[in-house]
Protein backbone atom coordinates (compact mmCIF):
# COMPACT_ATOMS: atom_id res chain seq x y z
CA UNK A 1 0.00 0.00 0.00
CA UNK A 2 1.30 3.55 -0.74
CA UNK A 3 1.66 5.93 1.75
CA UNK A 4 -1.74 7.86 3.04
CA UNK A 5 -3.04 10.19 5.43
CA UNK A 6 -6.20 9.08 7.36
CA UNK A 7 -8.50 11.61 9.21
CA UNK A 8 -11.39 10.81 11.73
CA UNK A 9 -14.11 12.21 13.21
CA UNK A 10 -16.95 11.03 15.73
CA UNK A 11 -20.21 11.43 15.18
CA UNK A 12 -23.66 10.00 16.73
CA UNK A 13 -26.53 7.79 15.42
CA UNK A 14 -30.11 7.83 16.35
CA UNK A 15 -30.22 5.66 18.90
CA UNK A 16 -27.67 8.30 20.61
CA UNK A 17 -24.85 5.99 20.25
CA UNK A 18 -21.40 7.23 19.71
CA UNK A 19 -19.23 6.19 16.83
CA UNK A 20 -15.98 7.29 14.46
CA UNK A 21 -15.77 8.01 11.22
CA UNK A 22 -12.66 7.12 9.36
CA UNK A 23 -11.36 8.17 5.75
CA UNK A 24 -7.78 7.12 4.08
CA UNK A 25 -6.39 9.82 1.65
CA UNK A 26 -3.73 8.75 -1.24
CA UNK A 27 -2.32 9.88 -4.17
CA UNK A 28 -3.47 7.97 -7.06
CA UNK A 29 -1.31 9.49 -10.54
CA UNK A 30 -1.35 13.06 -9.45
CA UNK A 31 -4.98 12.82 -8.23
CA UNK A 32 -5.95 13.18 -4.67
CA UNK A 33 -8.43 10.84 -3.60
CA UNK A 34 -10.19 10.40 -0.37
CA UNK A 35 -12.05 7.24 0.10
CA UNK A 36 -14.02 6.17 3.12
CA UNK A 37 -13.03 3.02 4.75
CA UNK A 38 -15.00 2.52 8.00
CA UNK A 39 -17.32 3.19 10.69
CA UNK A 40 -18.16 1.74 14.22
CA UNK A 41 -17.96 2.60 17.99
CA UNK A 42 -14.94 1.98 20.04
CA UNK A 43 -15.55 0.73 23.50
CA UNK A 44 -15.48 4.18 24.67
CA UNK A 45 -14.54 8.06 23.29
CA UNK A 46 -11.34 7.92 25.81
CA UNK A 47 -8.13 7.64 23.30
CA UNK A 48 -6.21 4.32 24.38
CA UNK A 49 -10.04 2.71 23.29
CA UNK A 50 -10.21 4.20 19.83
CA UNK A 51 -6.51 3.89 19.51
CA UNK A 52 -6.98 -0.30 20.15
CA UNK A 53 -10.04 0.62 17.60
CA UNK A 54 -7.87 1.95 15.43
CA UNK A 55 -5.59 -0.83 15.31
CA UNK A 56 -7.81 -3.42 14.47
CA UNK A 57 -9.06 -1.67 11.61
CA UNK A 58 -5.82 -1.14 9.98
CA UNK A 59 -5.41 -4.86 10.27
CA UNK A 60 -8.66 -5.84 9.21
CA UNK A 61 -8.15 -3.05 6.15
CA UNK A 62 -4.21 -4.13 5.33
CA UNK A 63 -3.12 -0.86 5.94
CA UNK A 64 0.34 -0.57 6.42
CA UNK A 65 0.88 2.05 9.90
CA UNK A 66 4.35 2.59 8.99
CA UNK A 67 3.21 3.86 5.62
CA UNK A 68 1.25 6.27 7.34
CA UNK A 69 2.44 10.07 6.71
CA UNK A 70 -0.49 12.15 8.09
CA UNK A 71 -3.47 12.27 10.81
CA UNK A 72 -6.23 14.18 10.80
CA UNK A 73 -8.62 15.02 14.03
CA UNK A 74 -10.52 17.59 15.38
CA UNK A 75 -9.24 19.11 18.47
CA UNK A 76 -10.53 17.37 20.90
CA UNK A 77 -8.01 15.87 23.96
CA UNK A 78 -8.57 12.37 22.92
CA UNK A 79 -8.17 13.10 19.39
CA UNK A 80 -5.01 15.62 19.92
CA UNK A 81 -3.99 15.33 23.92
CA UNK A 82 -0.44 16.07 23.67
CA UNK A 83 0.86 12.97 25.80
CA UNK A 84 -2.11 10.15 25.50
CA UNK A 85 -4.37 11.56 22.93
CA UNK A 86 -4.69 9.39 19.68
CA UNK A 87 -2.28 11.49 17.69
CA UNK A 88 0.33 10.85 20.85
CA UNK A 89 -0.18 7.65 20.42
CA UNK A 90 0.41 7.10 16.84
CA UNK A 91 3.67 9.10 16.85
CA UNK A 92 4.88 6.75 19.20
CA UNK A 93 5.22 3.88 15.97
CA UNK A 94 5.42 6.59 13.07
CA UNK A 95 7.47 9.77 14.29
CA UNK A 96 7.12 10.85 11.31
CA UNK A 97 3.50 11.24 10.98
CA UNK A 98 2.15 14.99 10.48
CA UNK A 99 -0.30 16.11 12.76
CA UNK A 100 -3.20 18.51 11.37
CA UNK A 101 -6.10 20.18 13.54
CA UNK A 102 -8.84 19.74 10.72
CA UNK A 103 -9.09 23.09 9.16
CA UNK A 104 -13.15 22.84 8.89
CA UNK A 105 -13.17 22.49 13.01
CA UNK A 106 -10.50 25.46 13.36
CA UNK A 107 -12.56 27.22 11.10
CA UNK A 108 -15.78 26.56 12.78
CA UNK A 109 -14.32 27.22 16.30
CA UNK A 110 -12.75 30.84 14.98
CA UNK A 111 -16.21 31.86 13.59
CA UNK A 112 -17.98 30.92 16.62
CA UNK A 113 -15.61 33.38 18.65
CA UNK A 114 -16.08 35.98 16.70
CA UNK A 115 -19.91 36.21 16.53
CA UNK A 116 -19.38 35.37 20.32
CA UNK A 117 -17.52 38.35 20.56
CA UNK A 118 -18.67 40.76 18.47
CA UNK A 119 -22.20 40.63 20.34
CA UNK A 120 -22.12 38.26 23.15
CA UNK A 121 -25.16 39.62 24.86
CA UNK A 122 -27.13 39.16 21.51
CA UNK A 123 -25.84 36.28 20.83
CA UNK A 124 -26.83 34.58 24.61
CA UNK A 125 -30.27 35.74 23.75
CA UNK A 126 -30.37 33.87 20.58
CA UNK A 127 -29.18 30.82 22.06
CA UNK A 128 -31.73 31.02 24.86
CA UNK A 129 -34.22 31.40 21.97
CA UNK A 130 -33.66 28.93 20.03
CA UNK A 131 -32.44 26.52 22.91
CA UNK A 132 -35.50 27.37 24.83
CA UNK A 133 -38.12 26.35 22.02
CA UNK A 134 -36.61 22.99 21.00
CA UNK A 135 -36.74 22.14 24.53
CA UNK A 136 -40.47 23.68 24.88
CA UNK A 137 -41.48 21.62 22.47
CA UNK A 138 -40.01 18.48 23.21
CA UNK A 139 -40.38 18.02 26.48
CA UNK A 140 -44.56 19.10 26.43
CA UNK A 141 -47.23 17.69 24.48
CA UNK A 142 -49.38 19.72 25.07
CA UNK A 143 -47.52 22.78 23.71
CA UNK A 144 -46.64 20.59 20.67
CA UNK A 145 -50.05 19.27 20.12
CA UNK A 146 -50.90 23.38 19.94
CA UNK A 147 -48.30 23.81 17.50
CA UNK A 148 -49.56 21.07 15.42
CA UNK A 149 -52.54 23.06 15.35
CA UNK A 150 -50.93 26.46 14.95
CA UNK A 151 -49.69 25.02 11.69
CA UNK A 152 -53.01 23.59 10.28
CA UNK A 153 -54.49 26.66 11.02
CA UNK A 154 -52.21 28.79 9.02
CA UNK A 155 -52.22 25.91 6.48
CA UNK A 156 -48.20 24.95 7.15
CA UNK A 157 -46.46 22.14 6.62
CA UNK A 158 -45.48 21.32 10.34
CA UNK A 159 -41.66 21.96 11.42
CA UNK A 160 -40.19 21.56 15.13
CA UNK A 161 -37.46 23.64 16.24
CA UNK A 162 -34.30 21.80 16.40
CA UNK A 163 -31.61 21.64 19.01
CA UNK A 164 -28.47 23.81 18.55
CA UNK A 165 -26.19 21.81 20.24
CA UNK A 166 -24.32 18.99 19.57
CA UNK A 167 -21.14 17.68 17.88
CA UNK A 168 -20.75 20.06 15.41
CA UNK A 169 -21.73 23.74 16.04
CA UNK A 170 -22.27 25.36 12.92
CA UNK A 171 -24.66 22.77 11.09
CA UNK A 172 -27.13 22.49 14.64
CA UNK A 173 -27.02 26.42 14.66
CA UNK A 174 -28.06 26.41 11.05
CA UNK A 175 -30.29 23.72 10.66
CA UNK A 176 -31.77 25.43 13.73
CA UNK A 177 -32.63 28.80 12.11
CA UNK A 178 -33.52 27.41 9.01
CA UNK A 179 -36.35 25.21 11.12
CA UNK A 180 -37.28 28.62 13.41
CA UNK A 181 -37.55 30.38 10.48
CA UNK A 182 -39.35 28.20 8.11
CA UNK A 183 -41.92 28.35 11.21
CA UNK A 184 -41.56 31.22 12.74
CA UNK A 185 -45.53 32.15 11.76
CA UNK A 186 -47.26 29.25 13.36
CA UNK A 187 -44.24 29.12 16.39
CA UNK A 188 -45.20 32.87 17.08
CA UNK A 189 -48.92 32.47 16.86
CA UNK A 190 -48.94 29.72 19.26
CA UNK A 191 -46.82 31.19 21.64
CA UNK A 192 -49.04 34.21 21.80
CA UNK A 193 -51.83 32.34 22.68
CA UNK A 194 -50.09 29.90 25.08
CA UNK A 195 -48.43 32.54 26.86
CA UNK A 196 -51.18 33.76 28.97
CA UNK A 197 -50.70 30.99 31.30
CA UNK A 198 -47.26 29.78 30.38
CA UNK A 199 -44.14 32.00 31.62
CA UNK A 200 -41.60 30.41 29.18
CA UNK A 201 -44.23 31.10 26.13
CA UNK A 202 -44.15 34.45 27.42
CA UNK A 203 -40.61 34.72 27.77
CA UNK A 204 -39.64 33.26 23.95
CA UNK A 205 -42.64 35.28 22.47
CA UNK A 206 -40.90 38.34 24.00
CA UNK A 207 -37.78 37.45 22.33
CA UNK A 208 -39.63 36.53 19.31
CA UNK A 209 -40.73 40.14 19.02
CA UNK A 210 -37.73 41.71 19.48
CA UNK A 211 -36.65 42.95 16.05
CA UNK A 212 -33.21 43.77 16.99
CA UNK A 213 -32.86 40.05 17.61
CA UNK A 214 -34.87 39.14 14.81
CA UNK A 215 -32.39 40.99 12.50
CA UNK A 216 -29.50 39.57 14.27
CA UNK A 217 -30.84 35.75 13.64
CA UNK A 218 -31.22 36.77 9.66
CA UNK A 219 -28.06 37.46 9.22
CA UNK A 220 -26.54 34.97 10.93
CA UNK A 221 -28.93 32.76 8.90
CA UNK A 222 -26.89 34.27 5.72
CA UNK A 223 -23.73 34.28 7.16
CA UNK A 224 -24.26 30.14 7.93
CA UNK A 225 -25.23 29.58 4.43
CA UNK A 226 -21.82 30.84 3.39
CA UNK A 227 -19.30 29.33 6.09
CA UNK A 228 -21.33 26.11 5.42
CA UNK A 229 -19.98 26.43 1.52
CA UNK A 230 -16.64 27.40 2.66
CA UNK A 231 -16.50 24.35 4.62
CA UNK A 232 -17.66 21.93 2.36
CA UNK A 233 -15.63 23.60 -0.64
Amino acid sequence: MQNSLISCDGTTDFTGEDLECFYIRICSKGTIEDVFIHIGSPESSSSEDIFNYVMEMFKTNDIDIKKLVGFTADGASNMQGLKTGLAARLLVDTPHLVITHCVAHRLELAFKDAIKASSKSMYDRAMTLLLGLHYLYKKSPKMKKSLKRSFAALNQKQILPTRVGGTRWLPHVSKALYTFFKGYSAIRQQLENASHANPKAEGLVKLMQDGQLMVFLLLLKVIFIIKIMLILA
